[in-house]
């Protein structure tokens, strides 16, 4: 059980750990399936865990691949979103802006009403287990 919590908080890089991904301060975006493109894959209704639910908007998005399938709380913003899916920049990368490495947290919004919270870092972020 140990063992398999640690897997899902840890980066792996050929085969070795780097470091946890909870180690790296958190940018939040939005995407929007329903404007396709970048936002979605060939199939704009499903998500890496199944169909996209109505209730995953607003309160679900895509994470760091290794955090599939937990809760992630935002305590600065009050914000708690499920990790339902995942994509190729939602991951550990290079942010121009605030000069350093960040993971990047993709919620389910929608594009004509952007949350206050667009593209904040937050240092303080907390992974959440829970079972459905």
């Amino acid at each position: 059980m140990i063992q398999v919590i640690c897997e899902a908080w840890l980066i792996m890089c050929g085969g070795a750990l780097v470091q946890p991904v909870t180690n790296y301060p958190a940018v939040m975006v939005i995407y929007d399936p329903i404007l396709g493109g970048i936002n979605c894959d060939e199939d704009c209704t499903t998500v890496a865990i199944g169909p996209l639910l109505d209730e995953y908007w607003y309160q679900a998005g895509a994470c760091h691949p290794n955090l599939l399938g937990v809760e992630i709380y935002f305590p600065v913003i009050d914000f708690t979103m499920k990790c339902v899916d995942n994509g190729g920049k939602v991951t550990v990368l290079w942010n121009e802006y605030y000069q350093q490495e960040v993971v990047y947290f993709d919620v389910l919004w929608s594009a004509t009403n952007p949350p206050y919270w667009l593209y904040w870092l937050l240092d303080d972020w907390q992974v959440m287990w829970y079972n459905d």
